[in-house]
């Protein structure tokens, strides 16, 4: 077929942004929220896309419909498929930014883009075009990772719990592991740290008391044979009064003795104060000593859950001779949004990462966002309402973690005088878009770190026609 005639039928594709002006368009989006509807959308201009180019024959391409009505009727049906419901936007004001109730994983919009990119239509990630040659994922995100990793070989897995089985698995079946009892804790992932390890066939010794513990208490544990200890810095086991050995004193225990380092408290890149004071870099994890790494970037760098063994070759060498060792690779789909990320973080855009600018606000711009909010707030209910401004500890890594991951933020309250804040909460979170927010002591508490500044207006708009209407009433 003539490359023009296909071109002039590409040309009468229409561009997102024609689309969203459509008044049937505008409709679907305060429905089902602008980001759903624009990823809908790019899928549907891409096969269409891909339609005209891998036509047949010039009839085929003649037949297909070009109207916009297409593009609404088919952005309709795929909307519906969305579990039969329209998905709601949610103000998040209760400041948490991972939460087992309103999402664990979150993207900026930038990257999603470049996912979509990926996965509604042909891109370079499945063809080297300058060589002519067929890609593979794994070796790209290597090409990359070598960048970060200071020189060791690295693995990447399902999660942190797919990584310990296969490390287990391979290298230490039937040999004596050892862990203190304030390690074994119960991961995220529905299973306890201990089970993975006797699952994976290691013999396993728990070590110490929760308020005691020395290392005097390892040396009995270990043998002439190989050991493997393993030392945990994670979430899950920041729990006060727990007692842990520092890892220097574990490094010092080496004889015939493998230490492995275990930690989802890792970032990369940031500029936050707030997060460094969490937890360690990627290169203060590497440079750490031990003689394998187990890394989740998922919580401070942002990334997708993934496990991440680092070590040097022989190991990671040994670990994928392993039958099994396939069985925990991540799908194709994951494998790319851990490659997205770390292209951001290669080429400073570490600051667009959604965890990164969780944190980029500091306490004097919220405080200014907050006044202004208060004045706004005053002249549409000021009458019926009391407003003010307190301070707390409502900014939150995780509603599973405890205070020690919770940070201080000015806050917005707003007692209303005639119905009672319970009441009025209830309607927010039903409202679309859901509104969630604190309530204590008869005062409705908004955190607006987590709000881009054009959403304060639509918060303003539905507080203010919740309380009226119950001056109404």
């Amino acid at each position: 077929m003539d490359f023009n005639v296909v071109q002039s039928y590409i040309l009468k594709l229409p561009n997102i942004e024609e689309l969203k002006s459509v008044p049937k368009v505008l409709e679907l989006i305060s429905q089902y929220s602008e980001e759903i509807v624009e990823e809908y959308l790019q899928k549907i201009i891409n096969k269409r896309h891909k339609k005209i180019v891998s036509a047949g024959n010039l009839e085929e391409i003649k037949n297909l419909d070009y109207s916009f009505d297409f593009y609404i009727e088919k952005l309709k049906e795929d909307l519906i498929v969305e579990k039969g419901r329209p998905l709601k936007k949610v103000l998040n004001c209760l400041g948490t930014i991972y939460s087992q109730y309103i999402g664990e994983r979150f993207y900026s919009k930038g990257l999603i883009n470049d996912f979509g990119t990926i996965f509604t239509g042909y891109s370079n990630l499945e063809f080297d075009e300058e060589n002519g040659k067929k890609e593979d994922i794994d070796e790209e995100i290597t090409n990359l990772f070598i960048q970060i990793s200071k020189g060791q070989d690295f693995l990447v897995l399902n999660n942190i719990s797919s990584a310990l089985y296969l490390l287990v698995d391979t290298l230490y079946k039937e040999k004596n592991v050892v862990m203190s009892l304030a390690d074994t804790v119960y991961l995220s992932e529905k299973i306890g740290l201990q089970d993975v390890i006797k699952r994976a066939g290691g013999d396993l010794k728990i070590v110490g008391y929760l308020n005691k513990i020395d290392e005097d208490d390892y040396k009995k544990a270990l043998n002439e044979d190989k050991n493997l200890i393993i030392y945990t810095d994670i979430f899950e086991n920041s729990i006060n009064g727990i007692k842990k050995i520092d890892f220097d004193k574990i490094k010092k225990l080496k004889k015939n003795t493998e230490v492995l380092y275990l930690s989802n408290k890792i970032f990369y890149q940031t500029d936050s104060d707030e997060i460094k004071s969490i937890g360690k870099s990627l290169e203060e994890i590497l440079e750490i000593g031990a003689d394998v790494s187990v890394i989740d970037f998922s919580r401070l760098a942002g990334g997708p859950e993934v496990g991440i063994i680092a070590g040097d070759k022989k190991i990671i060498s040994e670990i994928k001779n392993n039958a099994i060792y396939k069985i925990f690779s991540p799908v194709k789909e994951i494998k790319a949004i851990f490659y997205l990320i770390l292209k951001m973080y290669l080429e400073k855009k570490y600051n667009q990462l959604y965890i990164n600018k969780c944190f980029a606000q500091d306490m004097d711009t919220l405080k200014k966002r907050n006044r202004k909010f208060v004045r706004n707030l005053e002249r549409e209910i000021g009458e019926y309402s009391k407003i003010g401004l307190i301070e707390g500890k409502y900014f939150n890594l995780d509603d599973r973690y405890g205070q020690e991951y919770s940070f201080n933020r000015e806050l917005v309250f707003v007692k209303p005088e005639i119905q009672g804040a319970d009441e009025i909460e209830k309607e927010l979170r039903r409202n679309e878009p859901i509104v969630l927010c604190w309530v204590n002591e008869g005062n409705l508490i908004f955190n607006l770190q987590l709000l881009e500044e054009e959403e304060e207006d639509v918060l303003i708009e539905i507080l203010s026609k919740k309380i009226m209407k119950s001056v109404d009433n």
